[in-house]
This record gives structure tokens, sequence and C-alpha cells, in this order.
């Protein structure tokens, strides 16, 4: 769900991106909670430079690339190509085994097996996630919440809205119109209307870059609040933020989000519009404020 991340992302810090669901969400907010509060800058994994010294880092990274194992082997996914040439040639370098510097392209490790001679033994657990449905917190599948009239229509950049800043505990709801063509998009596309994913964005989320935040996002459930279980259908994904030293400019960035199994979860697939709520669940007391641009649903 992420977008790339080019060489003019560097070039001003304000510049919007948007990282993986995986990058920004549960890889990111294992740091964020595993870092320690009592420290100054929430070391060890709690912080960019310093995540490196606590042990279970490397089990965390082993895990995420379990997860990027698990998800590139479904059989039920679309099969995107990865020919982007500036994604394929971007490169690391490591020290072996031997105190040698080793460069490393992106291109030489995306298959796990054949070439890295890496696989993963089978869990019961992850067949378990990829069977799990959520039930719905709303005691009426499908209803629309009540107060959505009351809510702002679309909270987008496109119609002016101002940007929306919140505190730690507090939420932001907003009407967010659904988008139309499916069918035409698919074409488009080369795909089946099946295959086509409906995407939320939250677009210019700003976030003090020297500061631990995670935010949560729901759907249909204005009334989501810190306590809201993230075991329900209306919850689509977080984004989390690990702090940088040395960086003191707030970071922007759009957090893109699938929405399509919730919508089937909730049975509200004829619905033209649905009620997108952001809850700050976790944020430094000196960071400020977390501010967002607008909402979004797209195509891809």
């Amino acid at each position: 769900m992420g977008l790339p991340l080019l060489l003019d992302c560097f070039r001003t810090l304000t510049t919007s991106t948007a990282q993986g669901s995986l990058e920004g969400g549960p890889h990111t907010a294992i740091h964020v909670f595993v870092g320690n509060p009592a420290n100054s800058n929430r070391e060890d994994m709690g912080n960019f430079y310093s995540a490196g010294k606590d042990p279970l880092f490397y089990c965390h990274h082993a895990n995420v690339d379990r997860c990027w194992y698990i998800w590139d082997t479904l059989p039920d996914r679309r099969q995107e190509l990865y020919s982007d040439t500036d994604f394929l040639e971007s490169s690391f370098v490591f020290y072996d085994e031997n105190s040698q510097l080793l460069k490393v392209a992106v291109k030489d490790c995306l298959d796990t097996k054949a070439q890295l001679g890496i696989t993963y033994e089978p869990s019961p657990g992850s067949q378990l996630y990829r069977d799990l449905v959520p039930t719905p917190l709303g005691k009426i599948k499908g209803k629309v919440p009540k107060g959505k009239d009351n809510l702002p229509k679309g909270l987008s950049k496109a119609n002016g809205q101002a940007i929306q800043k919140l505190g730690v505990s507090e939420t932001v709801s907003a009407v967010v119109n659904r988008p139309t063509g499916k069918a035409a998009f698919a074409q488009s596309k080369g795909i089946t209307e099946a295959q086509v994913e409906e995407v939320l964005v939250l677009e210019d989320v700003s976030v003090p870059s020297g500061t631990n935040t995670y935010l949560a996002v729901f759907i249909n459930l204005p009334n989501a609040s810190t306590s809201t279980t993230l075991d329900c259908a209306e919850y689509v994904g977080s984004y989390a933020n690990l702090p940088h030293m040395g960086m003191d400019m707030d970071r922007v960035t759009d957090v893109r989000l699938s929405i399509t199994t919730n919508i089937t979860n909730l049975g509200i697939e004829d619905q033209d519009s649905i009620v997108v709520t952001v809850v700050v669940k976790v944020l430094d007391e000196k960071a400020g404020q977390v501010k967002v641009g607008g909402f979004k649903i797209e195509y891809v």
C-alpha cells in the first residue's frame, strides 16, 4: 500500500510520501510499545539510533521478514511485478561474518527461499490470521452509524477544510465518499473487479519526528476511543512514528490502508460513503499535536 520513496522525498522533509502499511503499522508500533518510557528518548527499542542495542530488535525484524514472506506467498493475492528499476537497484551495505563490506541490492533478496536460502516453519497462528473474520462492534451489521449526519463531509484538502490538529487521546471523524467506476478501473488495469482494492488515504499526516506517535484508524465507528479494541471489523490499521535523533522537523506522510475486507465484513458494500475515525493512542507529552490534512478513498 506504500508509494515509491524517491530522491526528491529527501530533499525536503515536507514532501509527502507514503510508507507501506507493514512498515508504518505493526513494524514501528512494536518499537513504540517496547521502548522504555522511563528513558529520556525511550531507548533502546523506542528510538531509531538505539533500537539495535536491544536483542529483541533482531527477533522483531526477523518476524517482519516472515510477515513479508507470508504475504508474498498468499495464493489469492494480486501478483504485482516488481519492475521499478529504482526499487530493484536500491542497495544496502553490511559487514559480513569476516568484517568485510558487502553490498546487497533489493533484487538479490526478494525471493527469500531461492536467493537467501531461508524458509519459515508453518505456524498455526499464520493460518488463523488468514482465516480470521473480526466481529463488528455495531449491533446491526451494515447499519449506518448514528450521528453520521452531524459529521464533516470529506475533511478533504480538495474542499478547503482546515487541517485537524489532535492531541493524545483525541479523535477526528468525517464522512468520506467511496469511489465509483470500479469496472472501468479494473479494465484499465487488466484485472478483475474482485481484484480491485479500496484504499483509505489519510492525507498529509504530520507528526513531530522526535517523538513516539501511534494512531489507530476505524471505519463506521465514530465513537472509537483509546480504549476501543483493535480486534473488531471496524479497525482498519495503524500508523506509528519512531523518533529519529537530530531531526526536529515534523514528518509529513500519507497513510494508506486497505479497507476492502473491512467493507465486506461490515456488510456495507452498498453504501456510497463511510465514516472514518482517527484515534491518537500514543503521543509524547512534549510532542505538540498530530495534524491530519484530509481523507480520501481510491482504487488500486
